[in-house]
């Protein structure tokens, strides 16, 4: 579909088709028509619900700038759109970024339960250390600039903080090639370079202070992406007071949706990946174990690369599976017998068979868990990336190209998998896939008799109060987790942290470990008592932990601590979604009572003089000193 029929699809009304359209053709669309997209949009109806428009999350921006941003607006609302992220961008125009800071305009979150996030994006450049570019000047009042410009910028982002402000994407700042050249002697050269590189370095040191800042390195952002090389363009900068050449700010804009994706919990959460020809050279039942190629000559290098790449993102959470056309007993004596980066403990699922990829797809979201749109594919095999993508659209299939050498940075530039932060849980997470996945494959034990089996897991699960030490986990799971994700209320950490003083609040954490794996904190329940009820206006659980029944023992634990705050009946809220019907019968499951309907979310009623029994399969490891901490 061409831009100009999505246009007139936006035209006519018919808003969810021209967004499937946008999202179906991503990665194609050039800049101007990324543009003409997000203009189109902005001339829509205010009061158009996300939702039924095709959108999947929103995103409050603010842009602020030291110079004219103007022409990066429309670009970055179509490129968020072609995520499916509904946003109508804000320019507070020329040098109003000061001014912005200060008043970041921190309001109420929109109704609905799309994930939802608010961001200022202030775009810096050395118009901040040179007002109007001001060059020849003395190389010490330089450096005395760049002094006072870092003080200028850290005491406007505390004043941001303090206000209140949700999250600020900040940028480093190239400096421009005319200050260098101006400066004739080399030592001199130097000095002003160095100076200019420690000043950004203290930019980057804000993003590790405070979880609710940003800092893009400008540099690596524009890397690959200037055809000729330039970031500024002295005619731009001269007449219309834009900084930026049109292929930068396309660059940036690139960045600035890969942080509101993540801010958003919409990394994906699992590479599959092939081996013939991606994740090594050669083709196993050809040239045999011992013939494919790792590391020797150009292109084992560059398989080499890609699988340190992908043993990487698997050490930081990245769910690991493999799709291949391979008998299945050599490829694990394959991993296991060559000096491979990536090694088969730290892979979740391994499926080597000779059946459709599709098919395989399919097969292994079972096995984990998980929904197809939180998959990613790689494979150099164009038929079967176009399979896959035809089967399974949900599913992003990475175009790697044909040189093994861009393998790698086709799999990271487009950032499917960046996140806010990596937890503990992250870190173990393949290996406590591994193990789950181990154990179905031989079967449970007892002859089927799912409960037999679960008592031999020695389950031990312990009740935490969510404070500075499980926000961070608990925020990821309210914004990552779609199945098990009852009520939709999404928060970061800050807003959790913000929470715990409240009197009517009491959200807690809930960890799991078994004889073969401490799983970390796999479930959460946000709500609190008020008016003689405790109502759970979210319940999430991670996929790991399904079939385990952990979702009954955080009932039984919420009952109690229910009653220890005085209270005679348990709310649950359900907040419908595409992703969360195969839950919506939990409460009434669990034996609680509907109330009648009264708008798109549904309330349970459970009377707390009936028993909410706890599996007997699954241990209260909760320490003594911290059972209080519910009630």
């Amino acid at each position: 579909m061409s831009m100009d029929e999505l246009l007139s699809l936006l035209r006519e009304g018919r808003q969810a088709e021209a967004v499937d359209g946008l999202a179906a053709g991503r990665g194609g669309w050039r800049w101007h028509q990324l543009e003409a997209f997000g203009h189109a949009l902005d001339r829509l109806p205010a009061g158009l619900e996300p939702a039924q428009a095709g959108f999947v999350a929103s995103a409050c921006v603010t842009v602020l700038s030291s110079g004219t941003a103007f022409p990066l607006v429309g670009g970055l609302a179509g490129l968020l759109a072609s995520h499916r992220i509904a946003s109508r961008p804000v320019d507070t125009g020329y040098d109003q970024w000061r001014f912005g800071l200060l008043r970041p305009g921190v309001g109420a979150r929109p109704p609905g339960t799309l994930p939802h996030v608010r961001v200022h994006l202030c775009l810096l450049d050395a118009g901040v250390v040179h007002p109007r570019m001001a060059l020849g000047e003395a190389l010490d009042d330089t450096l005395r600039r760049l002094d006072t410009s870092w003080q200028d910028i850290a005491s406007l982002v505390d004043g941001f903080l303090a206000a209140g402000g949700e999250h600020l994407v900040l940028n480093t700042i190239p400096v421009p090639r005319e200050h260098l050249d101006v400066v004739l002697d080399f030592r001199g050269k130097a000095r002003l370079a160095r100076a200019w590189c420690e000043f950004n370095a203290r930019l980057l040191s804000l993003a590790e202070g405070d979880p609710r800042i940003v800092v893009l390195d400008t540099a690596s952002a524009l890397q690959d992406a200037l055809p000729d090389g330039r970031f500024w363009d002295a005619r731009l900068a001269a007449r219309a007071r834009v900084q930026w050449t049109p292929a930068a700010l396309a660059a940036l804009a690139d960045a600035y949706a890969r942080t509101i994706r993540a801010l958003l919990g919409q990394a994906r959460k699992c590479l599959v990946t092939d081996l013939d020809g991606t994740l090594w050279e050669g083709v196993l039942g050809d040239d045999g174990i011992d013939g494919l190629g790792i590391e020797d000559g150009e292109a084992g290098n560059a398989h080499l690369r890609l699988q340190q790449a992908v043993a990487a993102l698997g050490r930081q959470g990245v769910i690991l599976a493999v799709n291949s056309k391979n008998d299945h007993e050599r490829v694990v004596q394959g991993l296991q017998s060559r000096a491979m980066p990536l090694r088969a403990g730290e892979i979740a699922c391994l499926v080597a068979n000779w059946r459709p990829k599709d098919e395989n797809m399919s097969h292994i979201a079972s096995q984990l868990d998980i929904g197809l749109d939180s998959m990613v594919f790689l494979d150099d095999s164009r038929f079967e990336r176009e399979i896959v993508r035809r089967r399974h659209p949900a599913v992003e299939v990475v175009e790697p190209g044909d040189d093994p050498a861009l393998f790698v940075g086709r799999l990271l530039r487009a950032g499917l998998f960046d996140r806010p932060a990596v937890t503990a849980e992250d870190r173990g997470r393949n290996r406590s896939y591994a193990a789950a996945t181990g154990q179905a494959a031989r079967g449970p034990a007892g002859g089927g008799d799912l409960p037999a089996y679960l008592s031999t897991l020695a389950l031990r699960a312990r009740v935490l109060a969510v404070d500075a030490r499980h926000a961070e986990r608990v925020a990821q799971l309210t914004q990552r987790t779609n199945q098990f994700n009852l009520g939709g209320l999404r928060l970061g950490a800050a807003e959790l942290l913000a929470r715990a003083g409240r009197a009517d609040t009491r959200d807690l954490a809930f960890s799991l470990r078994s004889v073969h794996e401490d799983q970390g904190i796999v479930g959460a329940a946000l709500g609190g008592p008020a008016d003689g009820q405790w109502t759970i206006t979210n319940l999430v659980l991670s996929c790991r932990a399904f079939s385990r029944h952990l979702e009954h023992f955080m009932l039984a634990r919420l009952a109690d601590a229910a009653r220890a705050a005085g209270c005679g009946t348990l709310v649950g809220l359900y907040a419908p979604s595409a992703r969360n019907q195969r839950f919506e019968r939990f409460y009434l499951d669990a034996g609680f009572d509907e109330d009648a309907p009264a708008g798109p979310v549904r309330r349970f009623r459970l009377d707390l003089s009936r028993p909410v029994p706890a599996p007997a399969w699954i241990q209260d490891d909760t320490p003594d000193e911290h059972h209080h901490l519910p009630a």
